[in-house]
């Protein structure tokens, strides 16, 4: 499995609730290209920018700051779901996807 299929099973996981990490620490490709500010990243080539502007794990982060006060996990850890977090992590599988064809 290469590191897009990773990431995109990993956010399989989170759209399904059994997996919360979110952001450079929980995410496959910037293990490998963040430190060299996204370099080599297909999700930054596809976005044309670095951070994963125009994605939407942007999208996730924006909504996860304003409808969970920027709470990705509840106290005992799991992931917090509503329904627009699931649709915003099925659009990142389907971008991650997208970026293999």
């Amino acid at each position: 499995m290469n590191l897009v299929e990773e990431s995109a099973l990993k956010w399989a996981e989170i759209s399904h609730g059994m997996k919360s990490e979110m952001g450079v620490e929980g995410c496959y490709l910037c293990e490998v290209f963040y430190d060299d500010d996204c370099h080599g990243c297909p999700v930054a080539k596809e976005a044309n920018d670095i951070f994963c502007d125009s994605t939407p794990y942007e999208t996730w982060v924006n909504h996860i700051r304003r409808e969970h006060y920027g709470h990705y996990r509840d106290l005992n850890g799991r992931s917090i779901q509503c329904p627009e977090c699931q649709r915003i992590a099925i659009m990142e599988v389907l971008f991650l996807c997208s970026l293999g064809s």
